[in-house]
Order: structure tokens, then sequence, then C-alpha cells
């Protein structure tokens, strides 16, 4: 599959024989649950992009226990930030959730292509850049949100960055792994599932039915510290939307 098609904000601004190139410097792996990509403190010499399934990003503590840190989605990398940096080692651990095929590109290879490509640093730090400011809102809401809410914060967020109809889409990956990307047991996920269905919330499977935005956002966006500058909201209020909502 072409790099513009499996992450198009990151590669679209790269000529095609740019991606020629740089494709031909990645290796497929192919990885089962449990699997890591890599683990904190070994040599990051690769840069790693999802092309399918889920993989959890995570540190561990002197005494074990584990902290949740990100879940990546495919179309997203995996050791950009030991990229752009000289530290030389991975600074979290790379966990596969869901079996997972991922592009291997080898550092320095990659490093000389952002040389050479000056849109493909621009890219990549916007988007680290988005990443930074999603795990910050995901670190205010774990203080100040239910996890219901926090759980409808996110499928509202899903369904308007992939610009899904709300009133059914696919759950990019299984409820176990987003449990963990939310930092919730599985009890305490289903209970928030469950009072999500008093706002027109079902899960179905791998599908997702969201009947009652309005509920939504009086419920949840109220109640959240970033609501103000919440593009989601402002998504959800434009005019194509509300038709589409009403129809």
């Amino acid at each position: 599959m072409p790099l513009a098609k499996i992450a198009p904000d990151l590669f679209a601004d790269l000529s095609p024989e740019a991606r020629v190139q740089l494709g031909a410097s990645a290796q497929t792996r192919h990885l089962t649950k449990g699997d890591h990509l890599f683990r904190c403190g070994q040599v990051a010499g690769h840069v790693f992009l999802l092309v399918s399934g889920a993989v959890r990003l995570y540190r561990e503590t002197p005494e074990g226990k584990v902290a949740g840190l990100h879940i990546v989605m495919p179309g997203q990398l995996l050791g950009e930030t030991e990229l752009l940096e000289d530290s030389g080692h991975y600074s979290t651990s790379a966990e596969i959730m869901e079996s997972a095929r991922a592009l291997m590109f080898p550092r320095a290879v990659f490093r000389l292509a952002m040389s050479a490509h000056p849109a493909l640093m621009l890219n990549l730090l916007q988007l680290s850049a988005r990443q930074v400011q999603q795990m910050r809102r995901d670190r205010e809401q774990l203080l100040t949100l239910k996890a219901s809410q926090r759980l409808g914060c996110f499928l509202m967020h899903l369904c308007a960055e992939r610009d899904y109809a709300p009133e059914r889409f696919p759950l990019p990956y299984t409820k176990s792994v987003l449990a963990s990307g939310l930092g919730m047991e599985p009890e305490t996920f289903s209970r928030a599932l469950g009072q999500l269905k008093g706002m027109g919330v079902h899960l179905k499977g791998r599908e997702v039915e969201m009947s009652d935005m309005e509920a939504m956002e009086t419920r949840i966006c109220q109640a959240c510290s970033l609501s103000d500058n919440c593009a989601v909201r402002q998504y959800l209020r434009e005019p194509e939307m509300a038709m589409r909502l009403v129809s």
C-alpha cells in the first residue's frame, strides 16, 4: 500500500519519487497480541508506521507497575520522539494489543529523508504537536470527568476526526483495547458504557450508534474544561452535520 494512503497527513506533500524511495527502505513486520515493537531503553534504531492493528505505549515503574500512555492507531508513527531527539534509546515500550502490521524504517534513512524534504519534517512536527495536545487533554479529563464522560468524549472525537456519521460507525479496535487506552478497568468500562445508553449511545460488537448528540453535548461537553476551544463541538454544530443528524 502506498505511503500516502497509509498516512496522508505525513507523506502527502512528498513527491512520488521520494515516497517510493523511502518506502523501499522499509521492512514489513507482522505481529500478534503481546509482541513488542520495542521496549523502553533499547537502542532506537528504527521508526515504525502502523498499518493495521493497535499498539499501546507504556512505561514501567521500578516496582513493576505499568503506566499506560497512549494507544497508537493505524496511520500513526511509533518512535517519532526518538527520531527527533538524539537520546539514542526508546523512552517507552510498544506492546501489540491486536494483531498488527507495521512498516519498519531505519532511523538514519528516515532522518536523511527529513533533511532532504522539509515538508516531511514539518508534517512530523505538526503530528507530534497534535499528539501532545491529545495527551494533555487525556490527562486533564482524567482529573475532571467521570468515566462515562471520558468514553463519550472519545467517541465524539473519533466520529469527528474520521468524518463518520454518528448514527453508525465502526470502532477501530476492541473494547478491551479502548478500555486500556482510556485507563479503565474492564468493569469500569462496562459501567461507563451502560451509563452512556441514557445519552443514546449503543455499542454492538465493533459498531457504535450515537442517536442523541444534543444530550451528549449537554452532559459531556458542558462538564469539560476544554470545551470552549474544542474543535469537536464546532464540528458537531456545523449546519451540514446538524442536517445529517436530523435526517
